[in-house]
């Protein structure tokens, strides 16, 4: 039971990694097609956060 368990939590993981490859991958085409967007004014509120 364990082994299957936890080849099933490993075939989950790399779903769950190629979903956020894709939504990334969507992301960064939007960012680059509008960079003075909410995306762009959202990455520079993330990046003020971390620099304080």
């Amino acid at each position: 039971m364990v082994p299957r368990r936890i080849h099933e939590r490993k075939e989950s993981m790399k779903l769950r990694f190629a979903s956020i490859n894709l939504f990334n991958q969507i992301a960064s085409d939007q960012f680059e097609k509008k960079r003075s967007g909410k995306s762009y004014i959202i990455k520079t509120k993330k990046r003020r956060l971390r620099s304080v």
